[in-house]
């Protein structure tokens, strides 16, 4: 049960479309030949082109460089929708909060100050703000928190 392509994606979050260093590079190994890397500008970019190589015949194995999910206790935390699994009370969540545009612009740091201030305990968890969107409960540096944990399981 192999693949026929193996895709591996080195994600950015620059809010600018960005080629070079802090930019999206998706390396592709199909039936044991790896191509140069693709340095594509934006997400939306790297999203056509990822769904145009797992489009093709054959199964492919894509690995990413991001979390694919937050410390147990978040949902709970920010006092999403509890009728949900917990997983899927913040996927909706922040599926529905963030906008995130072909140009790379979002809100990601306004979504976060605001569930840090939902939060109500002072700045954290989210943290990591440029100086120009930094407020009193987003910091550019970490704060010190104790919830939702700061590790998943899976890094402990």
């Amino acid at each position: 049960m192999g693949f026929e392509r193996i895709v591996t994606v080195d994600w950015s979050a620059s809010s600018s479309p960005k080629l070079g260093a802090d930019s999206i590079w998706i390396s592709i190994d199909e039936d044991g030949a790896v191509a140069d890397p693709e340095n594509l500008s934006t997400r939306a970019a790297a999203v056509d082109r990822l769904v145009e190589l797992c489009g093709g015949p054959g199964r492919t194995l894509v690995a990413v460089d991001w979390s694919l999910g937050y410390p147990s206790g978040t949902a709970e935390t920010f006092r999403l929708d509890g009728s949900q699994p917990a997983w899927r009370a913040t996927h909706d969540y922040l599926a529905g909060a963030i906008a995130d545009f072909d140009d790379n612009r979002n809100d990601r740091f306004a979504v976060a100050n605001e569930l840090n201030v939902q939060r109500g305990l002072g700045p954290g968890p989210f943290w990591g703000a440029p100086a120009s969107g930094a407020t009193d409960a987003l910091t550019t540096t970490k704060p010190t928190f104790d919830r939702p944990a700061e590790w998943r399981e899976v890094e402990h």
